[in-house]
Order: structure tokens, then C-alpha cells, then sequence
């Protein structure tokens, strides 16, 4: 008996086959390119998130005194444009502007008030920010709201008086 032996000829894969890798090798580093750019907007798109809630939440618990550029009304509502920057360079300065009723009653988490002063100051006050500005955090504004002011309009004067020995502003 003899034995008997397949033999398979050996045979190139056909240039179709050759394609199909090549194009799941490119799909899946299409594929990773397009987690990697995923995981990117998403990273992104948090930060966004964060400064378009935090002007939503100005629009709605500030805007409708100190109007949508932070102009106030002179006389009734103090502005915030160009000046309550100012407020971050003397000693109870920063912890005023969170303790001022309107903004410690703001019904928003501390974290969401903490993104609104950041974005207030970031957006109507820029130049006038300390060098060394550190922004607010959720933590800070909790304290802060714990400690509500009595007499607003005193302390505002006198922090106004603080600013002007300091800095020499006088237009506020």
C-alpha cells in the first residue's frame, strides 16, 4: 500500500484579498484616530460646558441687574465691567464679591457659582485681576456662603476705599 499525500500547491493570495488587509489596517487606525480625537472633544467639551453653563447661570441669577454687559445702573446696582477685579487686590475684596446677597443666594451649587465668578471675572474684569489671580473653587465658595454679609452697602464702601488708597482708582 502506498500512502498517498495531499499536496497543496501553493498559491498567492489574490490582489482583492491584499486590499481587504490593507483596508481594516486602515480602518483601525482610522478607528484609534478617531477615539484618541473623541477622547479629546470630550476633554474639550467639558471646559466648554463648564463656561457656557457658567454665563447661562450669569443670564439668569445676575444679568437681570447688572445687565448682560455688567454695566449695572449707576444710583442702584453697582457695575462690574472694568472694576470688580479691582475688589481681588484688597484684603476682603475676594470674599465680598461671593458674600454679596445675589450671589450667595444664587440657587446654584457652589461649583456652578465658582464657574460664574471665574467666568464674571474672566470676561468683564480681565485687566483689572491680580497677576497672581487664583480662581474660586467649590470648596472656597461654600465656606464663603456660610458667612453672609450684614451690612452690604457699608462694607462695599469701605472696600471701595481700600481700592482707591491702593491703586488709585477712582472711577467705580
Amino acid at each position: 500500500m502506498t500512502s498517498a499525500s495531499f499536496v497543496i500547491p501553493a498559491r498567492e493570495w489574490p490582489v482583492s484579498r491584499n486590499r481587504d488587509v490593507k483596508k481594516y489596517v486602515a480602518f483601525g487606525d482610522s478607528l484609534f484616530k478617531g477615539f484618541l480625537l473623541l477622547a479629546l472633544l470630550c476633554i474639550t467639551t467639558t471646559t466648554g460646558a463648564n463656561e457656557i453653563l457658567a454665563r447661562q447661570n450669569y443670564i439668569l441669577n445676575c444679568q437681570g441687574c447688572h445687565l448682560p454687559d455688567a454695566s449695572g445702573s449707576e444710583g442702584n446696582v453697582p457695575k462690574m465691567n472694568d472694576f470688580v477685579g479691582y475688589f481681588l487686590h484688597v484684603p476682603g475684596g475676594r470674599e465680598f464679591i461671593v458674600q454679596v446677597p445675589g450671589a450667595a443666594g444664587a440657587p446654584i451649587s457652589d461649583q456652578e457659582l465658582a464657574d460664574v465668578m471665574n467666568w464674571m471675572l474672566l470676561n468683564f474684569s480681565k485687566n483689572e485681576l491680580p497677576d497672581q489671580f487664583v480662581p474660586y473653587d467649590a470648596e472656597e465658595i461654600a465656606k464663603l456662603r456660610k458667612e453672609p454679609l450684614i451690612d452690604m452697602h457699608h462694607r462695599r464702601e469701605e472696600l471701595i476705599a481700600r481700592i482707591r488708597d491702593k491703586l488709585g482708582v477712582t472711577e467705580y
